[in-house]
């Protein structure tokens, strides 16, 4: 995977390279767990509701940089796969939280050889310092942490 190098003008702007960087790894990560049979978009879907159980919709979608409408495309062919749960709430009938079901956790296991692979492709353009140079550069982009920030979000607040 490399980034494309944009025009020398672009690539004087840190978000336009890093625009780019994430492109790339996007399609290496795409093609790569595509040729395995597992889409890219329903393996950060579940990832998330692993990692949060009982999340929002609203809250995926944030979180992955999705539009909700097309989540809302995702969700009912994942819930049909029968690797999601989405039970209509009591008072209005819509769904408010997601879950994985019992398949789900068989279909993150088989994406992870893929996810693998990509990552050793891209260490391996690395050294072990601008590894870490790198992950403290991304966790900084990221901005503070706050619990109770996050927490809010997932609920949607």
């Amino acid at each position: 995977m490399r980034a494309p190098r944009q025009t020398k003008w672009l690539d004087d702007y840190l978000a336009v390279r890093l625009m780019g960087a994430g492109a790339a790894a996007r399609r290496d990560l795409s093609r790569t767990l595509r040729r395995r049979r597992t889409p890219l978009r329903e393996l950060m879907v579940l990832a998330v509701v692993h990692d949060l159980p009982r999340i929002c919709p609203t809250s995926v979608a944030d979180r992955l940089g999705l539009q909700r409408s097309e989540l809302s495309r995702l969700l009912p062919e994942l819930v049909e796969d029968g690797l999601l749960e989405w039970p209509a709430a009591r008072l209005d009938g819509r769904g408010k939280s997601l879950a994985l079901t019992p398949h789900a956790p068989r279909f993150l296991a088989q994406a992870k050889p893929g996810l693998e692979e990509v990552e050793r492709r891209l260490r391996s353009r690395l050294t072990p310092t601008r590894r870490e140079q790198l992950a403290a550069c991304l966790d900084q982009l990221r901005g503070p942490h706050s619990p109770i920030g996050e927490r809010l979000r997932e609920l949607g607040l």
